[in-house]
């Protein structure tokens, strides 16, 4: 969501239940799932998990694509949360 949105937490996700473009490209019947089904599926993952599910998560995902250039657009922003910046 953040790369959509800009949003930083879940319930930032609530703007997008009822968009009618992110559900015809997702197929989705009754919209997305609310931000309490995400927070509850989130809360089942630690590091074990996370390790184990998402490489492969990832190749899959990059599999599917067929792309045949790719700009990665990195963003340097640094957020302070202790002390002051270096």
């Amino acid at each position: 969501m953040h790369l959509l949105l800009g949003a930083k937490r879940l319930a930032h996700t609530g703007t997008l239940r009822h968009d009618m473009v992110i559900g015809r490209i997702f197929d989705w019947k009754k919209g997305m799932a609310s931000q309490s089904t995400f927070s509850r599926f989130f809360k089942k993952f630690d590091m074990a998990p996370n390790d184990s599910i998402f490489p492969v998560l990832n190749r899959w995902w990059f599999a599917q694509l067929t792309l045949d250039k790719c700009t990665i657009d990195l963003d340097s922003t640094v957020i302070t949360r202790h002390g002051s910046k270096e």
